[in-house]
């Protein structure tokens, strides 16, 4: 599935796994697009422009420049849907958009809730849709698998402590495990990842990840497919000028290492489906850059003019 959250003010990062469905690709030619977004007014318009050459495959204006931009497989379809969620009171809304101009409305969580948006924690190829607070000291989890469809279901996780920052990951090539990540017993040696499967309950842990990863300012772990079809975890952190791209397997093994020089907005997807693994997209003012931390390769292509989206998200709307 897909994936995709903001990092902070000047990072957005998106990511999906390679499946049968390419993240992002609204043309259906089995490449991810370049999706972004601008406001007009008090609205917001999509566009995609397709990796390479060819027509653009949407043109859409839907929701409001507060909402939380969300797009993925929300429902069965050879390709993803336009969606957003809004805060409205004290309560979180999300909206599908079908194509014909219908919207679907769903009330799933509340104001202050961390959403999550993106991941198929059952692995049947609908985006799941999930939220985290804390309560406690603990981190709850509240998940509704196939959000949008009729056969939806509702489950609650206490998963993770105050402190730890919160992912998911296709840990075994079927479906998405919860993820949380941050200081372990011995804080000053190594920082700790727990992985958990919702449907099994089975939870593992991996220590021996970097200390500084899980410092104040840590990045989130995120999910990125490598050759093989699963994923590892990319880290992205930044300096005055540079943003670097770190990989590591889920067992704490440093894979990749590369900075571009820099601040702006990264897309994770299938933009060159001849290459290994997936590919990072980052674009500054200046241009658009594609990374694969696989085999180490940098192209560039002219800048969007808008804001790269993709399919999940961790961010909390305003």
């Amino acid at each position: 599935m897909s994936r995709n959250y903001i990092l902070a003010a000047l990072v957005v990062l998106f990511a999906f796994e390679v499946s049968a469905q390419v993240r992002n690709d609204f043309d259906q030619d089995g490449k991810s697009d370049i999706v972004f977004t601008s406001t007009i007014l008090t609205e917001i318009a999509w566009k995609s422009v397709p990796t390479m050459d060819g027509a653009t495959a949407i043109t859409e204006n839907f929701g409001l420049v507060k909402d939380l931009t969300i797009p993925g497989y929300w429902k069965e379809s050879a390709s993803p849907s336009l969606a957003i969620v809004r805060l409205s009171g004290e309560s979180l809304v999300w909206r599908l958009f079908d194509g014909s101009g219908e919207v679907k409305l769903v009330t799933f969580g509340k104001k202050g809730d961390l959403v999550i948006a993106g991941a198929d924690f059952d692995g049947d190829m609908i985006a799941d849709a999930a939220t985290v607070r804390e309560k406690n000291g603990k981190l709850i989890w509240k998940i509704r698998l196939n959000i949008f469809t009729d056969n939806f279901s509702d489950r609650s996780v206490s998963f993770g402590k105050s402190g730890d920052r919160v992912s998911y990951i296709n840990y075994e090539g079927d479906k998405d495990w919860l993820v949380v990540f941050g200081k372990g017993p011995k804080p000053k040696k190594w920082a700790q990842l727990k992985l958990k499967n919702l449907l099994t309950g089975v939870i593992r842990t991996v220590k021996g990840f970097p200390k500084e990863l899980a410092a104040k300012s840590r990045p989130r772990p995120l999910p990125i497919s490598a050759a093989d079809g699963e994923d590892i975890f990319l880290f992205v952190t930044q300096d005055e000028s540079d943003t670097t791209f770190l990989t590591y397997s889920p067992d704490g093994v440093k894979l990749s290492s590369k900075s571009l020089v820099g601040l702006g907005f990264s897309v994770i997807g299938n933009y060159n489906t001849d290459a290994l693994g997936e590919e990072i997209l980052f674009q500054n003012n200046a241009k658009i850059r594609i990374y694969n931390p696989i085999s180490n390769t940098v192209t560039e292509k002219d800048k969007v003019l808008g804001t790269p989206v993709g399919e999940i998200v961790f961010a909390s709307p305003n």
